[in-house]
């Protein structure tokens, strides 16, 4: 096997844990000790987990009107449907796990 083989990734996975952190904002304190944004496959999804690091950092709520405030702070695409990532919520209990 070559050394450069990739790693697995899942679009559906990390739409999961985005929507999931969206929903339950304190997981975000416990969940970052953890995953970092290089974590990430999707450069879309790293900029929603930073932008959801930088509302907590400024005592902000995760919501949909600062998430795109930060995005576009961030000179990022704010066309993102974040409600998609809500529908991906992961309910299986991410926190609860940790």
């Amino acid at each position: 096997m070559g050394k450069n083989k990739e790693l697995p990734y899942s679009k559906e996975a990390e739409m999961a844990v985005l929507g999931a952190l969206f929903l339950n904002q304190q997981c975000l304190f416990k969940v970052q000790r953890y995953l970092k944004p290089d974590d990430f496959y999707f450069s879309d999804h790293r900029d929603l987990y930073i932008a959801y690091g930088l509302c907590m950092a400024e005592n902000q709520s995760i919501d949909l009107v600062m998430i795109k405030k930060k995005l576009v702070q961030m000179g990022k695409s704010n066309e993102l449907d974040i409600r998609a990532y809500i529908a991906h919520d992961g309910s299986s209990g991410l926190c609860a796990k940790l």
